[in-house]
């Protein structure tokens, strides 16, 4: 956990295509669902820190007052799900979830990211700060004002 106690983190994989566009438009996507969550939920977001990887992001995004997620971890699963986490990851996360139900166990590091990995060739792969990153970062910090924005379009426009 990158955040204090009182605080907690979902941890996004994001792999999408690493043009200015398809950045935009996604993390439009997610402020989208992030404002509609905020509406609909007791869940808030905090901070938001995002790096490139080899195949698209990763997202860490800070939620205040954390107590339901961390008695139901599948919950975080859900959520990870809802901002666009790819699916093949948190299928891995929910077995490792059920698994730690049925076995009565606690895992700290059921839910990770790697840092540093390595590929099928041998290469290592690491998340780094670059332009877009950055960009999609300051997207998702100004969620609000981009969910509120975008939400209330698609109400007008019904």
């Amino acid at each position: 956990m990158r955040f204090c106690e009182d605080k907690y983190e979902v941890k996004v994989d994001l792999d999408i295509k690493k043009d200015e566009s398809e950045v935009v438009k996604t993390a439009e996507e997610i402020c989208r669902r992030m404002y509609f969550i905020e509406i609909y939920t007791p869940i808030r977001f905090g901070n938001v820190e995002v790096y490139e990887t080899r195949r698209g992001f990763h997202l860490y995004i800070e939620v205040k007052e954390p107590a339901y997620l961390k008695k139901n971890k599948a919950f975080i699963v859900a959520l990870q799900l809802l901002l666009m986490s790819d699916w093949k990851r948190e299928v891995f996360n929910l077995s490792r979830v059920m698994s730690m139900f049925f076995l009565n166990v606690d895992y700290e590091n059921w839910n990770i990211l790697f840092y540093c990995k390595r590929n099928a060739d041998g290469k290592y792969s690491t998340e780094r700060r670059t332009y877009l990153s950055i960009m999609l970062e300051q997207i998702l910090r100004s969620y609000e004002t981009v969910g509120e924005t975008i939400f209330d379009n698609e109400v007008s426009n019904e």
